[in-house]
């Protein structure tokens, strides 16, 4: 069978202004490409009247576009006029549409809304339950076409309940056999370079093709082609080369591994963090029955709160500071007693952009590691990348690190990803 071909394009002034970033066409481009499509083009295109004549040229030149945006209340939201200018039908207000709308979101909707309801005549509606903008699909000259609302919770939770499973149906796609492993605190090109080089290095190797998807703590890793032996293979040398500890087979969050490592354990954890500002215990408390595991979290910013709350001592400041293997180990303990958890995980660190010297650099982070049946270890890391960037590597450190303390001393001093920080 001959490839799929796939264009996809994001409508919005915004987007074409830089005020916002596409992530669609990374998001969608990364799924079909692991699904066997190929991915002609990616475009972003502003609300205004070329826009139908840019939807030709993606029928002309495709078994399959995907526009996403430009389904909202206001004037300029002109897509769905543009689809049915292409498919040479009439808008139609489908009053099922709208009440299921006002049934959703009763206080949200005013006759503005109604524009929402509004469908080409002949297209199937289809049900967005994470907003108000319903999407719909059709074919024109032999094409596909997915309409999809286009803020990034709405694309992505449609995509997975309408898109992927309807192409995959409708282009009779043979079953394709794949493995996907999750990737931690390693950037795409390192990632990408990696891959290569194995294939260099390895020329007994069975072909594997691979593709990414960039989340937001991590990336996902598609391998196809090849047997899955060959594939399974690929991702050891991976292992191999980056630390088998950043390197996990399946669809797997740093939480769901530090849970599942917690459960299998029998115990409880509690967290000190600094530079994090709660961003660990946010994370955690998102998998629903975190409270069976996790105990809580506590924002320890200022030097005082340390001192009065975590039993940091004044000397250990005053001699080290705050960003420092000694008080970050008095940090998980403090917060080991405090909490009457079974194990702790501190994080202090500058995050930038100012507060960092010589000795250390903005995107040092220390971590501490207490348990009730183990000794107090600590570890440094240097995330050299932007305010958010460290506090997101180290929120996922935390997690990974104390699932291999859980292990033992051995474990960690062993764990193979610290040149990666």
């Amino acid at each position: 069978m001959s490839e799929i071909s796939v264009i996809i394009l994001s409508i919005g002034t915004e987007l074409t202004e830089g005020i916002i970033r596409d992530s669609h066409g990374q998001f969608l481009s990364s799924e079909f490409t692991a699904r066997g499509f190929s991915v002609r083009r990616i475009e972003q295109l502003p609300d205004n009247d070329g826009l139908r004549a840019r939807f030709q040229d993606g029928v002309n030149d495709a078994d399959l576009v995907i526009i996403t945006g430009g389904l909202g209340p206001t004037a300029d939201d002109i897509t769905r006029d543009a689809v049915a200018d292409l498919f040479g039908k009439r808008l139609e207000f489908r009053e099922d549409v709208w009440e299921m709308i006002k049934d959703r979101f009763p206080r949200l909707c005013g006759n503005a809304n109604q524009r929402q309801a509004m469908i080409p005549e002949g297209c199937d509606v289809l049900d967005n339950p994470f907003g108000t903008a319903p999407g719909f699909r059709g074919e024109v000259d032999g094409t596909l076409l997915f309409v999809l609302p286009g803020p990034p919770k709405e694309l992505r939770g449609m995509a997975e309940l309408h898109l992927f499973p309807f192409v995959e149906h409708h282009f009779a796609l043979p079953v394709r056999e794949l493995s996907e492993a999750s990737i931690f605190l390693i950037g795409e090109s390192r990632l990408e370079e990696a891959c290569r080089e194995i294939v260099a290095d390895n020329a007994d190797l069975e072909p594997v093709l691979w593709g990414t998807r960039v989340q937001e703590r991590r990336i996902s890793l598609y391998l196809r082609g090849a047997r899955e032996e060959d594939r399974l293979r690929f991702l050891d040398l991976l292992a191999k080369k980056m630390g088998k500890e950043l390197v996990r087979l399946g669809d797997l969050s740093a939480e769901q591994i530090l849970f599942s490592s917690l459960k299998g354990w029998g115990l409880t954890f509690a967290a000190a963090e600094s530079c994090t500002g709660g961003m660990l215990g946010s994370v955690l408390t998102s998998l629903p029955g975190s409270s069976a595991y996790f105990l809580g979290s506590c924002v320890s910013y200022a030097d005082s709160f340390k001192r009065r709350f975590l039993g940091v001592g004044e000397a250990t400041l005053s001699q080290y500071g705050a960003v420092s293997r000694e008080c970050a180990m008095e940090m998980a303990l403090g917060v080991l007693d405090a909490s009457g958890a079974d194990v702790a995980c501190s994080i202090t660190g500058i995050a930038g952009p100012s507060g960092g010297s010589v000795e250390k650099p903005v995107g040092t982070v220390w971590f501490g590691l207490a348990g009730k049946e183990g000794a107090v270890s600590a570890r440094q890391f240097r995330f050299g990348f932007s305010r958010d960037s460290v506090r997101r590597r180290a929120t996922v450190a935390a997690m990974l690190l104390t699932e291999i303390y859980l292990d033992g001393d051995d474990a960690l001093d062993m764990c193979g990803f610290w040149q990666y920080s």
